[in-house]
């Protein structure tokens, strides 16, 4: 199982970005094993779409996304925000609680923001492009 950062649910749900194809593939690939999403994915998802498009419309696609059998949602223990809150001091504290959940599942992160995550130690990524 793989969690998929927000910035690629966002290029899937955006047909006029440049990356709406890569990421539609990737997370297509993806699907086959399973999608882990979490509170803080399914936020900034809403919240980018809301912006971009309007309020029903991110009502429902985060709605087909939260239903969807491809993507698992999987919830943040306390613990895992305690220990994000020291990742703090390399990235803002989303991408922190985020990292901090995929190392404590020993998972892997397909993501597009490698560049900040990259600075964490132990957390395995999976490139977009």
């Amino acid at each position: 199982m793989i969690f998929v950062d927000s910035n690629i649910i966002i290029f899937s749900e955006m047909t006029e970005y440049p990356e709406h194809k890569i990421a539609v593939e990737k997370l297509s690939h993806t699907s086959q094993s399973g999608i882990f999403i979490n509170d803080i994915i399914i936020s900034e998802v809403f919240h980018k779409i809301f912006k971009l498009i309007g309020h029903d419309t991110a009502v429902k696609r985060v709605k087909n996304i939260l239903s969807s059998k491809s993507f698992i949602y999987v919830p943040i223990e306390k613990e895992t925000f305690e220990k994000a809150v020291e990742l703090t001091k390399y990235v803002r504290i989303n991408d922190a609680i985020i990292a901090q959940q995929v190392i404590d599942l020993k998972s892997s992160l397909l993501t597009d923001n490698v560049k900040d995550f990259r600075k964490i130690k132990g957390l395995k990524i999976i490139k977009l492009r």
